[in-house]
C-alpha cells in the first residue's frame, strides 16, 4: 500500500508540511518592528528677565511743623514685570556745600517674578525756627533706568532744644549754609517762611510728569503737572521753566482762599535716533512771593 493511500493522512501531512514551512519562513523573515522612540527632553528654559515698570514714593508727613528734630518717613513701592534684582536709591534735592547731592542707597530687592515690593526710609531733620523744603524720589539704573515722580516735603521747626542751629539733615551730615534751588529742590525767596500767618503765601506742594520715560517714535509729548497751594485768597502768577533754557508765558490762577489747584504744561520734543535725552520742567511762582518748585525729570529715547 502506498504511504499516502489514506487520503486523510495525505491531507494532514500536506497541512503539516505547510505549517512547518510557514513557521520556518516566519523565523527567517521576521516582520520588522517599529524603532523604539524615547521622549525628547529639553533643558528647563530660563525665565525671561523682568524690568521695573513703576516706582512710587510718598512722604508722611509731607509738611512737618513742630519741635525738632523732626522725622519724615518716605514710603514707596517698586513693581516689575518679571524676575529681577533691583538696587534702588532715594535721590533728594538737598546738596552739600560742595554741590554734591545727598542720596540714600537702599537694599537690593529680589523679584522671583512679576510683583510689587514696598520700601520705607525714615529721615530725621534738625533745625531752628527757619524752614526747609526739598524733594525726594526713588530710582534705579538696573535692570533698566527709571525714577518715580518727585515728592515735595518741608520741615518747619518751632524752636525748642534745637533753637539757634542751622537746618540740616541729621545723621552726621555736613552742615549746610543754605539750600540752593539750582539743585532741583523747592525753594522760597520769602525767607523760607512756609505757612506764615497774616499774608498771602503760595508754594508748589506736589509735581509729576507722564510718562516719566518714553522709548519709541518721536516727537513725543510729556505732560507735566504741579499742585500750587495758596494760603489765603488772591492771585498767583507762575511760569514753567525748562531744562533747555526755555520758559513759558506768565500764567495766573485765582484762589478764593486756602486751596490747592493743579497747573499743567505739555512739552513735545525729539532726540537724534538712539540718543538719550534727560530733561526736566519746573514751576516757578513769581507772586505773591517767589518759589521755585523741584525739577520734574523725564527720560527720552527716540527710535526713529
Amino acid at each position: 500500500m502506498s504511504r499516502f493511500a489514506n487520503p486523510l493522512a495525505m491531507i494532514l501531512v500536506v497541512l503539516g508540511t505547510g505549517a512547518v514551512a510557514a513557521s520556518s519562513a516566519a523565523v527567517q523573515n521576521p516582520i520588522p518592528s517599529k524603532p523604539m522612540t524615547r521622549p525628547v527632553t529639553h533643558p528647563a528654559q530660563a525665565k525671561a528677565a523682568g524690568k521695573v515698570t513703576a516706582m512710587h514714593l510718598t512722604a508722611n508727613p509731607q509738611r512737618y511743623t513742630g519741635p525738632c528734630p523732626g522725622r519724615i518717613t518716605f514710603a514707596g513701592s517698586v513693581t516689575t514685570n518679571g524676575p529681577a534684582k533691583v538696587p534702588y536709591t532715594l535721590h533728594s534735592g538737598m546738596k552739600f556745600p560742595n554741590g554734591k547731592e545727598k542720596n540714600w542707597a537702599g537694599s537690593l530687592l529680589t523679584f522671583n517674578g512679576t510683583g510689587t515690593q514696598n520700601i520705607s526710609k525714615t529721615i530725621t531733620f534738625t533745625g531752628d525756627g527757619s524752614n526747609f523744603s526739598s524733594w525726594m524720589d526713588i530710582g534705579t539704573d538696573k535692570p533698566n533706568a527709571i525714577h518715580s515722580p518727585q515728592v515735595n516735603f518741608s520741615v518747619a521747626c518751632t524752636g525748642g532744644a534745637s533753637a539757634g542751629r542751622q537746618m540740616t539733615p541729621a545723621a552726621n551730615q555736613p552742615r549746610q549754609a543754605n539750600m540752593p534751588g539750582a539743585g532741583g529742590q523747592g525753594t522760597s525767596a520769602a525767607g523760607g517762611n512756609v505757612g506764615g500767618q497774616g499774608r498771602h503765601y503760595a508754594n508748589v506742594s506736589m509735581s509729576g510728569v507722564h510718562p516719566t520715560e518714553w522709548r519709541g517714535a518721536c516727537p513725543h509729548t510729556f505732560q507735566f503737572s504741579a499742585v500750587i497751594w495758596s494760603e489765603t485768597a488772591g492771585d498767583v502768577h507762575y511760569t514753567w521753566v525748562r531744562s533747555d533754557g526755555g520758559q513759558g508765558k506768565t500764567e495766573t490762577l485765582h484762589f478764593p482762599g486756602n486751596l490747592k489747584i493743579k497747573a499743567y504744561d505739555n512739552w513735545s520734543l525729539s532726540a537724534p535716533n538712539g540718543n538719550h535725552y534727560r530733561g526736566w520742567e519746573r514751576l516757578k511762582i513769581d507772586s505773591p512771593n517767589t518759589f521755585t518748585g523741584p525739577e520734574i525729570i523725564f527720560n527720552l529715547y527716540c527710535s526713529k
